[in-house]
């Protein structure tokens, strides 16, 4: 028999697991921190996606304008200056730039031909009015003479531009803009406008003008 002391037992406390109000705290904020990049993230591509598309309509809008004005061109010839509506204002002299324009509208209906185009590129009547929100897109032209005698030859300049969604407070262009040469100021700004510009050359289909 042990005549010794026994020692005395200890009841061991439960062991817990769980998170400090510190870890919990710094989770959060990892988690708050992630959620901001990925919305911010999925807010650029979204921009991104927006501003392509705006690109490539306007780009689509441009090549409309020049097959339409190259189809003009080819009755650009001795019996033709009454039935041209574009080409009539090709300057007369070598080298001469007519300015942008905006062009004259034709037809009507599903044969509509306008300076507007809506958000899918469509041609429409132009905005008018105080107040009037614009038109998604506005197409105007320039010509310059390049050659004449027999070899009659002038380039085409088309632009098409937007008002950027997030432009700055009170920039707007009513219509297609009357005056286009306050127009070339105002697109020239990237923050406030996008602008697409495409280009061709014509040629005279019949005998010396």
């Amino acid at each position: 028999m042990n005549g010794g002391t026994p020692k005395s037992s200890r009841r061991r406390e439960p062991v817990t697991s769980g998170f400090t109000l510190v870890e919990v705290m710094m989770a959060i904020a990892v988690m708050t921190a992630g959620a901001v990049a990925v919305f911010s993230m999925q807010s650029i591509t979204a921009e991104g996606a927006r501003r392509s598309r705006q690109v490539t309509t306007a780009t689509e809008v441009n090549r409309f304008w020049i097959e339409r004005i190259k189809l003009e061109a080819a009755r650009w010839g001795p019996s033709a200056n009454t039935t041209i509506t574009w080409l009539d204002q090709i300057p007369g002299a070598v080298g001469g730039s007519s300015g942008w324009l905006l062009p004259a509208s034709n037809g009507a209906g599903d044969t509509l031909v306008t300076a507007a185009s809506n958000w899918y590129g469509a041609p429409m009547a132009i905005p008018t009015g105080a107040g009037v929100a614009p038109a998604d897109y506005c197409t105007s032209f320039r010509w310059t003479r390049m050659a004449t005698g027999s070899d009659e030859v002038a380039r085409l300049d088309v632009r098409t531009w937007w008002h950027r969604p997030n432009r700055d407070a009170g920039v707007l262009i009513e219509g297609c803009g009357d005056d286009q040469a306050a127009v070339t100021a105002a697109v020239a700004d990237i923050r406030n406008f996008g602008v697409v510009y495409g280009s061709t050359v014509v040629r005279w289909q019949g005998a010396t003008q």
